[in-house]
């Protein structure tokens, strides 16, 4: 059972790692990879900053509306923004 504790938990290192990137065309290329756990990627495992860049939450309510209920508050103040995501 170590052993597999072992991997389950590399992978989930991993997976944390993938969404320290920088490259945010890297991030939206594994969004749109993984969009059927969308959700579930996000609650567990993206770090909140994501949720204040507009280009990454736009992508993301894209493939799965629920996303916006994980709308940053700096994101949610920007009216403009809020205004595309309701349109």
């Amino acid at each position: 059972a170590k052993t597999q504790n072992n991997k389950q938990l590399a992978e989930e290192i991993r997976i944390l790692r993938i969404f320290r990137s920088k490259n945010k065309n890297f991030i939206i290329k594994v969004i749109k990879t993984n969009k059927d756990k969308l959700y579930d990627l996000a609650v567990n495992y993206m770090p909140t900053h994501i949720f204040d860049d507009p280009k990454l939450v736009m992508e993301m309510i894209k493939l799965d509306t629920d996303i916006i209920s994980l709308i940053g508050s700096k994101l949610k103040k920007n009216k403009k923004f809020m205004k595309k995501v309701w349109e």
